[in-house]
């Protein structure tokens, strides 16, 4: 007989926004939204949603609006990947210990904050206390609490002392016989070579005479290194299909095992069955660990290629500049700082102008708040809403664009019949001479520079396959129409003068349109920065909004727009 313990018992619906595990709870005492900061009404039945990790309360109205990550996930849990996400709240808060004289109520979980002293925490409290002295009718008593007072504090003061006395050495005495252990560990590893990549069970029974002749045959040695011990990594044998265990090699003498390391340097990949192997020096724990730390270091070096660098034992990163200059770093940051000076980074602008969060929060909440100091959480997810991205989706931009109603058109200029006439004929399309290497943001990066005056119906513009065309356009300058002739545009069409701006991404050039004196301002930007950056969007929204500024008071129009093989060009009016 199966047990029925659980029988007729209601399975609870579990919600989750962004982390957050949601379930209608009922609230035993008055309770205000976490989100919206209301009060949540009711008596009966379960009035509101509380997660069950980082215990938040908010209304079940307000629970799909939650933009915040949950703090009580582990990182492993919340762990996405590299570019997926564009947008997303950090900012810690600053909690201190806070006396509040009228009730006061918890930010996160919404309930009160019980006591009369030092009832809970606040986000930067910059109110200063205010201690109130009164005089004591007691003069006996004030001066036998004010000797007790003294007393107790020149006894804590010197068994505090002696315990930092004793705490220092130990430590001392600690990291001495640490370092001790570890030369020992290093010395013992000195000869000791790590091969990755040999495939199980290809070593037979003899593993360093197998050792030896695989040496000497990968690696093309002149004689045969002395092996004095060799055997695979000490963990479980490897299933089908994962990677094999790593040898670890000893070598009889430390110019063998030099020569080998630098030999398998130079023939670098080496190839063993087909399969590509790797030498690596075989260091202590600690030590890998300290090398690891370089990693970003040694990675943004890479991206410099006039500067050399050497990761010496232990670790020590060395850096030559090209004018023979030697920095040595120690400690990662410290490095990695350092290679930002020689490379200018872009760095995001950063506003101080916020006000202080004061956040009012129990002491049993503050590792469950979520990184929102200063953030208007209610405001972004309003705004979020009205453009039709949910918290969950706050990454996709297919629904950020507002599309027309429909039966509702364009509005077109006011034009002559035979600039109707032409554009009967074929409407022009979008600037593109080539395609991008790995994306295609052909039509995307595409202008129509006519803006409203492009019609939906014209079947040559899907015949014209994305190549340049500025059709007969009509403009308004110096309170005059112009029209311009139906041809292509690219680089042979423009004279460039001077450039205007420069950054690290793109530059404006002032450029000059053949045959004729007016002048335009032609911005260049780099295709694989954009792709890099992840900056399409970005881009998309630029050519939008500057294609609809024909006749806006504040905004140059946009002229048209083209592709080179690296670059993505934008010819603008210059203001006057």
């Amino acid at each position: 007989m199966r047990p029925r313990k659980r029988q007729g018992a209601v399975r609870r619906r579990v919600h989750q926004v962004n982390g957050h595990k949601f379930m209608a709870t009922y609230l035993r005492q008055p309770t205000y939204c976490s989100h919206c900061r209301d009060f949540i009404w009711g008596v009966l039945g379960k009035q509101g949603y509380q997660c069950q990790v980082c215990t938040c309360v908010v209304h079940k109205r307000c629970h799909e609006l939650i933009i915040t990550k949950c703090a009580g996930l582990k990182k492993d849990d919340v762990a996405e990947e590299v570019g997926s996400q564009r947008f997303s709240v950090n900012m810690p808060h600053k909690f201190s210990i806070h006396n509040y004289k009228v009730p006061t109520f918890c930010d996160h979980c919404g309930s009160l904050l019980w006591g009369l002293l030092r009832q809970g925490l606040q986000c930067k409290a910059q109110q200063k206390d205010s201690v109130k002295s009164k005089k004591n009718p007691s003069q006996v008593s004030e001066a036998d609490a004010r000797s007790l007072q003294e007393m107790m504090n020149a006894i804590r003061d010197d068994i505090c002392g002696k315990i930092d006395l004793l705490s220092s050495e130990l430590r001392s005495e600690i990291a001495t016989l640490n370092a001790k252990c570890e030369d020992l560990e290093g010395h013992s590893r000195r000869t000791n070579i790590r091969l990755v990549g040999i495939p199980e069970g290809v070593e037979g029974p003899n593993l360093t005479e197998f050792v030896s002749g695989l040496l000497q045959d990968v690696l093309k040695l002149d004689h045969k290194a002395i092996v004095d011990r060799a055997h695979r990594s000490l963990r479980e044998k490897p299933k089908t299909g994962d990677p094999p265990r790593p040898f670890i090699i000893r070598i009889h003498y430390y110019q063998d095992r030099d020569r080998i390391l630098r030999k398998a340097e130079e023939l670098s990949p080496v190839v063993y069955q087909e399969r590509r192997v790797w030498f690596f020096p075989d260091y202590t724990t600690a030590v890998a660990k300290k090398r690891a730390q370089f990693g970003e270091a040694k990675r943004l070096l890479r991206s410099i290629k006039e500067v050399k660098s050497r990761l010496v034992y232990p670790a020590l990163l060395k850096i030559t500049l090209p004018d023979g200059t030697l920095h040595k770093c120690e400690d990662p940051s410290v490095a990695e700082k350092f290679i930002k000076s020689i490379k200018p980074y872009r760095k995001p602008d950063t506003d101080n102008s916020a006000d202080v969060c004061k956040m009012n929060v129990h002491r049993r909440c503050e590792s469950n708040v979520a990184p929102n100091c200063g953030v208007d959480a209610r405001g972004i997810a309003k705004v979020l809403s009205d453009l039709g991205v949910t918290p969950d989706k706050i990454s996709s931009t297919a629904q950020r664009r507002k599309k027309l109603p429909p039966g509702q058109e364009p509005q077109p200029l006011p034009c002559s019949p035979q600039a109707e006439e032409d554009r009967s004929k074929s409407a022009p399309t979008s600037p593109c001479d080539q395609d991008l290497k790995d994306v295609d943001i052909r039509k995307a990066l595409s202008f129509d520079h006519r803006g409203e005056e492009h019609k939906s119906g014209s079947s040559s513009s899907a015949a014209a396959g994305g190549a340049l065309e500025c059709g007969a356009t009509e403009g308004r300058e110096n309170g005059e129409i112009r029209t311009l002739p139906h041809k292509r545009m690219n680089l042979e069409h423009f004279s460039f003068i001077k450039v205007l701006g420069k950054g690290s991404f793109g530059k404006v050039m002032l450029a000059e349109l053949r045959g004729t004196d007016e002048v335009y301002a032609v911005k260049v930007l780099k295709k694989d920065v954009i792709l890099q950056d992840d900056d399409v969007d970005c881009t998309l929204t630029e050519k939008r909004i500057l294609a609809l500024a024909r006749k806006h008071p504040y905004l140059t129009q946009l002229f048209c727009c083209f592709q080179t093989k690296g670059q993505w060009r934008a010819v603008r009016s210059v203001a006057r």
